[in-house]
């Protein structure tokens, strides 16, 4: 049995290849993208093995270590915001493709290159509140309310790093989208 070929319009890209249009072929990962990858694999490591640890420790030992809900959450919160620029790069995020297969070229290529835009003043706004509030944790020594007495400041600089890689990464693809030539699958 072999695939069935889907009966497309010409001219109209299914999903799958409008999504691939979105990112280019050949793209070189920088290091800024290289860094952010590397920082996500090491959060999820930490993670596993602090979640790991603390099973082992009820389990065999009957004693909580009471440091798993709180590193894990400032694994989580890393792991997400330095992903974000990595979805942006890779053209990983949901996009509303029933829209963006229908429209011509240049009014997908202005489409995407809006919403970076918007995106990155949103993003900038974000990146500026973040900046604040690590400043404003560190300027006033608050710590975590657990045993361990965490300076909150610390976890929450994964905040505006990240933010600040996604800033980048949207100034990429909005100059990625921008220079795309247009692209249409032939029938």
């Amino acid at each position: 049995m072999g695939i069935k070929e889907r009966d497309e319009p010409p001219g109209i890209m299914t999903g799958l290849d409008a999504g691939s249009a979105l990112v280019e072929d050949h793209y070189q990962e920088s290091i800024l993208d290289k860094a952010c990858k590397q920082l996500c694999r090491v959060a999820l490591a930490v993670m596993v093995v602090i979640i790991n640890l603390e099973i082992v420790t009820r389990n065999v030992f009957g004693f909580s270590l009471n440091i798993s809900d709180e590193y894990s959450s400032y694994m989580l919160i890393a792991i997400t915001f330095f992903s974000l620029p990595l979805c942006i790069v890779h053209g990983s995020l949901h996009r509303v493709t029933f829209i963006l297969d229908r429209v011509p070229d240049w009014l997908r290529t202005t489409l995407l290159v809006a919403f970076d835009l918007i995106a990155m003043v949103v993003v900038a706004v974000i990146l500026v509140q973040v900046v604040w509030l690590v400043l404003g944790s560190r300027q006033l020594h608050t710590t975590a309310p657990t045993l361990l007495l965490t300076p909150v400041w610390i976890p929450q600089l994964a905040m505006p790093v990240g933010a600040a890689a996604l800033l980048v990464g949207l100034c990429r693809a909005a100059i990625r989208h921008a220079r795309r030539p247009a692209r249409r699958t032939q029938p």
